[in-house]
């Protein structure tokens, strides 16, 4: 669900509530005073209807106002529907003095687009001078992982904890549901957790998973209608595998004896079912902190040392429990000032050899960010080299 949205959805409720305001994509007021549907104050009737109060505030310019309602749609209205997909229902006409409206003909759990068109009188006819638009939802609260939060988010091999956020775009929930399958599987609901007050999101931590397993968790709201539990649409799908938040990668020379001068290194990189899948990107050319002269151009081979494949030319994802052998060549950088260019040179292997590892990581949906190449097995850095590559939990 994106909370971008310019729109505010609002949702049924058995005691009805003045909710949140906001205008429909596409229809913005000139300044604050301006005429717009300033609110939706939906309540249950049953378990299969509601009716919705309709508010808005005064227009200077008009002598009465039109409201429409669009069809019940099961999806959130996005801002590029127009009026024909709408298909917007006239429902009331009202006097210049009037600013409110209850329709009674609403179905529950559905999404509608209200509309407000305030018109002046002209000669014998009516010409439209404004209009404002706002979207409702007829049922519980949608629920939303939230990705600011969830950014800190723990992860491992034996525990993946959920940050669930509730949302403002139906009724209070009274509570939510989690649902979490394995790939291919079939989804099985792991918890019921009730709303506790004036709690905004939900820490859950996942201690039942299985190391190197990927996981989709989806959730859902609800809340009771007189004695039946009513639930809202299913929130987006978000997938975690249980693996080590950092990963450290083991690396062997293949070519090379350590403290030795050579003019290339290969290299094996191997990961373990704990590990997540590392990503390298598009350019990668490692920077020696010691030097700032001196890079690596990287190739990777999956064939063996058979066929290489530059890692600008194809992006590499070594991925949990397998290897791949890349190939360092080191050069130097020379600049006249208005161009540059490489020269070979050689490098000479550290007797500490080296380990990859993440570092100082960053975390944003599932990606570990601002990864080092460590040169020396203590993992100090002392010739840790700078790449830009992704962690994937």
């Amino acid at each position: 669900m994106n909370m971008k949205k310019m729109r505010t959805i609002i949702g049924a409720m058995v005691l009805a509530m003045v909710v949140s305001i906001g205008c429909y994509p596409g229809v913005q007021p000139t300044a604050a005073e301006a005429f717009k549907l300033t609110s939706l104050t939906p309540k249950a009737i049953s378990t299969k209807n509601v009716k919705v109060k309709v508010k808005w505030n005064k227009s200077s310019k008009a002598k009465l106002y039109r409201i429409y309602r669009s069809k019940a749609l099961k999806k959130e209205p996005d801002s590029g529907l127009t009026n024909k997909q709408l298909k917007y229902k006239k429902i009331k006409t009202t006097g210049s003095g009037t600013t409110k409206y209850t329709d009674n003909n609403v179905k529950y759990g559905r999404w509608y687009v209200y509309k407000v068109v305030a018109l002046k009188k002209k000669g014998s006819s009516y010409k439209k001078v404004e209009e404002s638009e706002l979207s409702v939802y007829t049922g519980p609260d949608t629920m939303m992982w939230d990705d600011y939060l969830y950014a800190d988010g723990y992860v491992s091999s034996s525990r993946i904890d959920l940050w669930i956020y509730y949302g403002d775009q139906g009724m209070k929930a009274q509570g939510f549901q989690i649902y979490r399958k394995e790939v291919g599987g079939k989804y099985k609901k792991i918890k019921t957790i009730k709303r506790k007050k004036n709690k905004s999101y939900v820490t859950y931590k996942d201690k039942t998973v299985t190391t190197g397993t990927t996981y989709k968790y989806k959730i859902r709201s609800y809340r009771k209608v007189g004695t039946k539990k009513k639930y809202g649409p299913w929130s987006e799908v978000m997938t975690k595998r249980a693996v080590k938040k950092n990963g450290v990668f083991e690396a062997t020379y293949l070519d090379a004896a350590l403290g030795s001068t050579v003019d290339e290194m290969v290299v094996q990189l191997t990961s373990t079912e704990k590990m997540g899948n590392l990503k390298f990107t598009e350019e990668f050319l490692y920077q020696e902190d010691i030097d700032a002269t001196t890079y690596f151009k990287v190739y990777y081979s999956t064939d063996g040392q058979k066929t290489w494949t530059a890692t600008s030319d194809k992006t590499l994802v070594l991925k949990t429990g397998k290897s791949v052998i890349l190939k360092l060549v080191p050069v130097v950088w020379v600049s006249d000032g208005t161009t540059g260019s490489a020269q070979a040179t050689t490098y000479t292997v550290p007797t500490e050899g080296f380990t990859l590892q993440t570092n100082n990581p960053v975390y944003y949906n599932n990606v570990v960010s601002n990864c080092t190449l460590q040169i020396g097995s203590d993992g100090t850095g002392t010739l840790g080299t700078s790449i830009a590559e992704e962690y994937v939990h």
